[in-house]
């Protein structure tokens, strides 16, 4: 039998404003006494975890998030330009973590992006931070990608939207947290380059999400989700709402594992 309390990680999806829901699944965990020591994100998932990750409670979280809708922190540019600069993000994240590194935060992070020039996923996990969270979020066709040592890079949910791979070995119990489910398109909307641009992102996230959602032995993904716009930032207490009620629905399951890894009974992958 073990005598120590597995160490919980928890993985963040990338999905627009829909990532805000991550939120609330970390306001439900904290509550129950779950708390997650090690954090991967990608996308606006990798801000919620760049938040949690340096130690920010969950009200200021939410704040930032608040913040966040009222200045359109995310705002759509032309899509035939990209978006102007993520300079914002920057402006945003910089009174919160005046530290610009991974080794001043208090659980360890790891963000992806996409290396657009070497055509590969890249993982950060050491280093300088802020720039890592701003690529991780340039989504194609909407952002400019964002250069770190001469290197071009663009969201990492083109290669791992749900990035369970970095740290499933480094947890005993992963948590995922997904927020974008693939839903049949209209066709009626897929008419500009930019709908149309946006929905291929989909199908790819989509995609490479399977694996990494079967690496985690506890799986959240809100299923009502898909009825929030991934560029709608004006509903965070919504969003919240939504993360939390998910992860509230089956939390037995998640204590039924912390239990049976304390008896020597967990394993990876179990949902």
């Amino acid at each position: 039998m073990k005598n120590s309390s597995p160490r919980i990680g928890i993985t963040l999806s990338g999905g627009g404003a829909r990532g805000i829901a991550h939120i609330g699944v970390l306001k439900a965990l904290l509550e129950v006494g779950i708390r997650p020591t090690i954090v991967s994100g990608t996308s606006s998932g990798a801000i919620v975890g760049t938040l949690y990750a340096y130690g920010a409670s969950i009200e200021e979280i939410s704040a930032f998030a608040r913040v966040g809708s009222n200045l359109r922190l995310l705002r759509i540019g032309n899509p035939l330009k990209g978006f102007i600069k993520l300079t914002m993000l920057r402006e945003r994240l910089d009174p919160v973590i005046p530290e610009d590194c991974f080794e001043c935060l208090k659980y360890p992070l790891y963000i992806t992006a996409t290396d657009l020039q070497r055509g590969k996923l890249a993982i950060f996990s050491e280093g300088e931070l802020i720039a890592p969270v701003m690529a991780s979020c340039a989504i194609p066709l909407v952002f400019n990608p964002v250069k770190i040592d001469g290197f071009q890079y663009v969201d990492g949910g083109l290669y791992m939207n749900l990035p369970s791979q970095p740290i499933r070995e480094k947890c005993d119990i992963l948590i995922g947290s997904d927020v974008m489910p693939l839903v049949q398109q209209e066709v009626d909307p897929l008419k500009s380059m930019l709908s149309i641009g946006n929905r291929v992102f989909d199908l790819a996230v989509s995609n490479n999400s399977e694996e990494s959602r079967r690496l985690c032995d506890h799986l959240i993904d809100p299923k009502d989700i898909d009825t929030y716009h991934v560029y709608n930032f004006t509903r965070a207490d919504e969003l919240i709402e939504v993360g939390y009620r998910a992860a509230m629905e089956d939390m037995d399951h998640l204590h039924r594992l912390i239990e049976q890894y304390k008896h020597g009974e967990a394993m990876h992958g179990m949902m």
